[in-house]
């Protein structure tokens, strides 16, 4: 069996003025039980403090690589991340997040254990008030189930944790502005790797209180949609924000298939 505790992982961050978080996002990484870590930082051409306030992190750990570059969006760094990952499993994490600090630990034996290739947790969602909810809600067995995903992500990017082995074949389709977590994970799934949730709450999700325009909502939307049919699922089950009776009957249906 592996050793575990020789295993390198690489973990991504992707900041765009994080100052507010990141220095808590960076803390729950340089903290993991799991310490053959390789932690780079992407500063995705930020105009407040996350330079400086990665760079200090740096000089505390040596574990830390630091790119600065300009202003690309999330998707090109995360490809640039990744193709210089030296790990042999990858992991992400948003930069207002917090990873729980036996993340990297229990996800690395459950997919050594399991054989899994990709594998997402649960996630505990909170915000400024402290309002908490354990996500997804779906069982292990179905979360990667063409049933389930027909609806859209019920998956937490923050929590993606692979082999390096899947970029061999799968990047971040960067001609995709939004849903890019979506995309890749039916990337994944069409190359037939090994997927599976960890229905184990190993991360922090913050929300937050500004809300997302209408444009951006059907932005996302289209987005999810592109995905789809470019892996040849059905849109008919995609939830449009202005229809509310087709809202209510999909949300009744994805409850229904989600405790089968």
């Amino acid at each position: 069996m592996q050793n575990i505790e020789s295993t390198k992982v690489s973990i991504i961050i992707s900041a765009y003025n994080a100052e507010k978080y990141i220095h808590e996002s960076l803390e729950s990484i340089i903290n993991q039980t799991h310490k053959n870590l390789e932690i780079i930082v992407i500063n995705d051409g930020s105009t407040d403090n996350t330079k400086h306030i990665c760079t200090e992190f740096q000089k505390r750990d040596p574990r830390i690589i630091f790119i600065d570059k300009e202003n690309e969006g999330l998707t090109k760094s995360l490809n640039k991340g990744i193709h210089l990952a030296t790990g042999t499993w990858i992991a992400r994490q948003d930069a207002d997040d917090i990873s729980l600090e036996n993340r990297i630990e229990e996800q690395l034996k459950f997919c050594i254990k399991n054989k899994i290739d990709f594998c997402t947790s649960q996630a505990i969602q909170f915000s400024a008030q402290n309002n908490l909810r354990l996500i997804p809600k779906i069982r292990s067995s179905i979360a990667f189930k063409k049933k389930i995903l027909k609806y859209g992500n019920p998956h937490i990017h923050g929590t993606f944790f692979f082999r390096k082995k899947i970029i061999e074949k799968i990047n971040y389709d960067e001609e995709i502005k939004y849903a890019q977590d979506f995309n890749f994970i039916l990337a994944v799934k069409h190359a037939k790797f090994n997927m599976a949730l960890l229905k184990t709450p190993l991360y922090k999700l913050r929300i937050h209180n500004n809300s997302i325009s209408s444009n951006k909502k059907k932005e996302q939307i289209e987005a999810v949609k592109t995905s789809l049919e470019k892996y040849r699922y059905s849109t008919h089950y995609i939830i449009e924000e202005n229809n509310g009776l087709k809202k209510q009957a999909l949300r009744i249906m994805k409850q229904c298939e989600s405790i089968i």
